[in-house]
């Protein structure tokens, strides 16, 4: 996780080489009264995440003009330029005293705060570009440094040796620390110099401006080996023209493994619902990141988090469902640490003895292994601490508290992780000594059929808890259904979810305190096969009923569990206007509905009958026509709802709700393109209301507004208006 520390030559955080950032206080130079980063550091390694600052080297404003005393000092030392416009400013990289006020920033960050690592944005010199002329703002210092360089590599060469002193001060004071930058994405100017391979041969267009605008040659810092890991600002979308995402994603993972650096890539999270993206395409990126990963090509930054939080589900869901360590640097050597002292294990906590090494990083990877799996078996592939599949948590502190439902069945381990990324001597408690004394599985065996209740039984063993089993394969390699911590020796199991007339296998694993399970033969047996489900009687409407107000579906109940309710506007039912689950449980069921949900015209109608036991059966289908609505003619389904909160009177008048539509999932009755961001406002004019909008995210869209019933809130229509109604 990063915190952007440094914006505009500020801080946020108290320092004494900047300013108070104005966006943490709202007035450049003034205390917010706490301390931001500390309490991002101390938040993050709460969480077991690590804590990045993110600075924006040189950059001084691009718009105020800074009047702190510091602010004032810089000026009058001529330390500040600007490029060729006056309106982007940036410290003078030639400057020795802009690398030492620099350094003096990296140092306090780094002896002050119990950082993780350091993020460099892509700010050098002025953005825009800056002239090599006679006229430049630093021609004077580029003349007097006697330099037979060009001015422009005189310029790289610049921002190239502040890189080297930040990393050759956080290897003096903390080593272990992280130091990488996020460039421009493109950057092509130098890979000839380097024997890389071009990025035009991976199908890329796209042009190098940071090489002579900023002055900024990322190749060169990662073939010096100067920084840690490379983060480009990949910002593009997948189908972009000349930049697309997945060539230069390869482009970068090749690069990356060539000279020995890792890659990062830098994505647009801020684009998502703002650029006409959707989360969707940051997942596409993330699996190119993976379809091109290298050794090198670790992971991703995304910039920003504000967008993802509303995603943090899909994400989890789609692409980030395990659990991961950061990539070891495996090019650095740190200390060697052995085995945590003290490790225990007491009523569902974990606790050990610090390992400490002066400021050193120094966390913990806690680990819950079953205990059906030995340490052999649970060795990471590359014998670097446990397989990755049984991490609970990287933990900062000396103790976890395990989750509930691991807190028997499972031994732990604990091993210190350094700031390499490097798991050291593994620490076990609560190892199991010996095996669990194994059981005789009685019934069903043999292949014998089975009811879809099935009572599964088999012999005791003393102090145990038991794992049922069943899989659709002899190997187990899918579990089809698993009952845990089992006190009797038999367990009656609804079948339900199974295939009908399949055979399966069964086993059980026993548990006995301080044992490692014991895992028995296995058994076989085969599901019933699933009889019909008995047709109900379609009561009312009759067949050809014409209908002009709310009515009642009803049906003769029979012996199920439940009925599945569906209209069509079509026969074949190949389309579903509308469905509805109902549990069983009336001799007669009865189901109300608005018309207004249908709207007008022809439908047909049917029940299905359902239970987890048989297969299921649909009824006769009866047709039926809605002659007329009152509602629902412009928006097929909408009904009036009212707010749900009251209104006390005002001066004796009293406040009535006609209708009410809201996202707000007691109403959940009206949706907004992109969360809403392309709305400006409501009026109600006469017997409507209006709401206006951009079809696009841009001002020379076309703009909309979208006509409400005032009556009813019926969506009438969308009234797309002329480029005399476009405004900003």
């Amino acid at each position: 996780t990063c915190l952007h520390v440094r914006s505009m030559a500020d801080a946020m955080y108290p320092s004494e080489y900047a300013p108070w950032s104005s966006y943490i206080s709202g007035k450049r130079g003034v205390s917010p009264g706490w301390d931001p980063l500390a309490y991002f550091v101390e938040e993050c390694h709460k969480r077991g995440l690590e804590a990045y600052v993110w600075l924006n080297p040189y950059r001084w404003t691009t718009s105020t003009q800074w009047s702190t005393d510091m602010d004032k000092e810089w000026l009058e030392k001529d330390m500040i330029i600007s490029n060729d416009d006056g309106d982007f400013y940036t410290f003078n990289p030639a400057l020795p005293e802009t690398r030492e006020l620099f350094i003096n920033v990296i140092k306090e960050l780094l002896n002050n705060y119990a950082i993780d690592g350091l993020l460099f944005d892509d700010y050098f010199y002025p953005g825009g570009g800056t002239t090599e002329s006679s006229s430049a703002p630093d021609y004077d210092d580029y003349k007097a440094s006697g330099t037979t360089l060009s001015i422009g590599d005189w310029r790289r060469a610049n921002v190239n040796q502040m890189v080297k002193d930040c990393y050759e001060t956080i290897k003096e004071l903390r080593p272990d620390v992280r130091f990488g930058i996020g460039p421009a994405g493109v950057s092509n100017k130098s890979a000839s110099k380097y024997g890389l391979p071009s990025q035009s041969s991976y199908g890329s267009s796209a042009s190098d401006w940071q090489y002579a605008q900023i002055y900024a040659d990322p190749l060169t810092w990662m073939y010096e080996g100067t920084i840690d890991f490379i983060a480009p600002q990949l910002y593009w979308e997948t189908t972009h023209n000349t930049n697309a995402y997945g060539a230069l994603t390869h482009w970068w993972s090749d690069v990356a493994e060539i000279l020995n650096c890792h890659c990062y890539i830098s994505q647009a999270s801020y684009k998502v619902n703002n650029s006409g993206w959707g989360i969707n395409e940051i997942i596409d990126q993330v699996e190119i990141n993976r379809q091109y990963a290298k050794n090198n090509n670790c992971g991703a930054i995304f910039y920003n988090s504000n967008t993802l939080v509303d995603y943090c589900s899909a994400l989890a869901d789609d692409v980030y469902s395990a659990k991961v360590l950061s990539p070891e640097i495996t090019w650095k050597s740190g200390p060697k640490y052995g085995k945590v002292s003290n490790l225990a294990y007491n009523n569902g906590t974990l606790t050990w003895n610090a390992t400490t090494n002066g400021n050193a990083i120094i966390r913990y990877t806690v680990y819950a292994v079953p205990t059906n799996v030995t340490i052999d078996a649970a060795q990471a592939a590359n014998g670097d601490g446990i397989d990755v599949k049984y991490l609970q948590k990287v933990v900062y502190g000396t103790s976890y508290t395990v989750d509930s439902d691991k807190q028997s069945g499972y031994w732990y381990a604990v091993c210190v992780f350094d700031g390499y990324s490097k798991e050291h001597e593994v620490a076990v408690v609560n190892y199991p000594e010996g095996e669990s004394e194994n059981v005789t599985l009685i019934s069903p065996i043999n292949g014998s059929t089975v009811a879809w209740n099935a009572t599964f039984s088999w012999s005791s063993v003393s102090n145990a808890t038991y794992t049922l089993e069943i899989s659709d394969n002899s190997n187990f390699t899918t579990i089809n259904h698993s009952s845990k911590s089992l006190t009797t020796n038999s367990a009656t199991i609804d079948l339900y979810q199974l295939d009908a007339s399949k055979t399966y296998y069964w086993r059980v694993r026993t548990s006995q305190s301080g044992k490692f399970e014991a895992v028995s033969n296995v058994a076989t047996f085969k599901t019933p096969v699933k009889a019909p489900a008995p047709v109900v009687t379609l009561l009312t409407p009759a067949n050809g009923a014409e209908i002009d107000d709310d009515f009642t579906f009803s049906w003769t109940g029979v012996d199920v569990e439940s009925y599945l309710l569906q209209v069509s506007s079509k026969s074949d039912f190949s389309t579903i206007k509308y469905s509805q689950e109902l549990t069983a449980g009336s001799s007669t069921m009865k189901y109300d509905i608005a018309i207004s949900l249908l709207g007008k015209g022809t439908f047909y109608w049917r029940v299905i009958s359902q239970h987890r036991h048989m297969t299921d059966v649909a009824s006769e289908v009866r047709k039926f026509e809605i002659t007329k609505v009152v509602i629902g003619n412009f928006e097929p389904g909408y009904q009036i709802l009212t707010d749900i909160d009251s209104y006390d009177a005002i001066d004796g008048t009293n406040i009535e709700s006609l209708w009410f539509r809201s996202v707000d999932e007691r109403y959940d009755n009206i949706t907004f393109g992109e969360n809403g961001s392309y709305n400006r406002g409501f009026c109600a004019v006469g017997d409507y209301v209006y709401m206006s909008g951009r079809v696009e995210n841009s001002s020379s869209s076309n703009i909309y507004l979208r006509k409400f019933d005032g009556k009813t809130g019926e969506i009438i229509g969308d009234i797309i208006l002329g480029e005399e109604g476009k405004g900003s």
